[in-house]
């Protein structure tokens, strides 16, 4: 049997690119103590300047225990133009993902639940995955932050966890 070779992909190997693009893991949580109302913003930090997300996920404590209406996306305030980067092996350009705010842009997770859901991967725990038909480029410092589209019913306090994943050029 011979190995193939895609013909219209590049399969580089270096420091920041291709099978070593050294993937970083950027975590924050946030407990979140009193009642979820809509419009509430918690910032959790900041990814770096000039990362690319590929990926990631949040979990996400029962913070609703009654009739579940909860809303928390997790997404990005503005930072920086439309700058743009292009890979020189691949060829394809990004633009800067943080030209304009995005509430959902990371995760719009609709209403959390924390019952006998797909969703749950734990009892009391609901879990969502952040995944994009691209990666997200990032020219600035960016602020991440959660924003609540509806309040609890019945509010309980708990943990709201991201994971990020990325990688720095």
């Amino acid at each position: 049997m011979t190995a193939e070779t895609l013909t219209n992909s590049l399969m580089t190997v270096g420091a920041t690119h291709g099978l070593a693009k050294n993937v970083k893991l950027w975590h924050r949580k946030y407990e979140i103590s009193a009642q979820v109302e809509d419009g509430d913003i918690w910032e959790l930090g900041y990814l770096p300047k000039n990362s690319v997300v590929v990926g990631g996920w949040i979990a996400v404590d029962d913070i609703d225990t009654g009739t579940e209406a909860i809303d928390i996306d997790v997404g990005w305030a503005a930072a920086g133009s439309a700058d743009t980067y292009t890979d020189p092996d691949t060829g394809v350009t990004y633009t800067n993902a943080a030209a304009s705010a995005s509430a959902t842009g990371f995760c719009n997770t609709g209403v959390l639940t924390g019952d006998g859901t797909a969703e749950v991967y734990e009892a009391g725990k609901s879990f969502r995955w952040m995944v994009f038909p691209d990666p997200l480029y990032f020219s600035e410092q960016t602020k991440v932050q959660l924003e609540a589209n509806a309040a609890a019913g019945t509010f309980a306090a708990g943990t709201f966890g991201v994971y990020i994943l990325y990688y720095c050029l």
